[in-house]
């Protein structure tokens, strides 16, 4: 086996490899992840009559932290393992619209994770302001009431985006 490391959310392909060419019929080789939570493998695959090796691949889901994931491959008896490193996905967020207008703020950003929360904060202090809609399609939107201009805002996503912008006065 030989997987390393990979982004949550992403699949990646192995190869498994046996000490030698496999017999007539094929060799059924069965796979496990001890954490499928984090990592997903088929159950098994078959190497190929004559053929030492196959790829399988194998899905990951978002992890909070970086995730220790152990593959295994059986066959006659001898199990092999390799250790998968899955790592949190940090999306990539834009702000398209920024603007103030008589106590009302009005944001459009896009994030790379469609699934993301998405919120908005005072540039300058910190202050959370408030959770943008998912519209679908990693496009986001919100009007959220604000007292005054907070002349520059972040948006910071929960896979660990972020991005900011300078307020328009309308």
């Amino acid at each position: 086996l030989n997987p390393t490391m990979i982004n949550g959310g992403d699949s990646t392909t192995c190869t498994v490899t046996l000490s030698g060419a496999s017999p007539a019929g094929g060799a059924v080789v069965t796979l496990a992840s001890d954490n499928p939570g984090a990592a997903v493998v088929l159950a098994s695959l078959t190497v190929a009559s004559g053929t030492s090796s196959a790829n399988v691949k194998i899905g990951t889901n978002h992890v909070k932290g970086s995730t220790a994931v152990t593959i295994s491959a059986a066959y006659r008896g001898v199990t092999k393992s390799a250790q998968l490193i899955v790592n949190p996905s940090v999306d990539s967020v834009a702000i398209q619209r920024a603007e103030y207008r008589s106590r009302s703020l009005r944001i459009d950003a896009t994030s790379t994770e469609g699934n993301a929360i998405l919120k908005v904060y005072v540039m300058s202090t910190g202050t959370f302001i408030g959770t943008m809609t998912n519209m679908g399609g990693g496009s986001f939107d919100a009007k959220l009431p604000w007292l005054i201009n907070p002349k520059k805002v972040t948006v910071r996503s929960s896979f660990g985006g972020s991005a900011s912008k300078q307020v328009t006065l309308r």
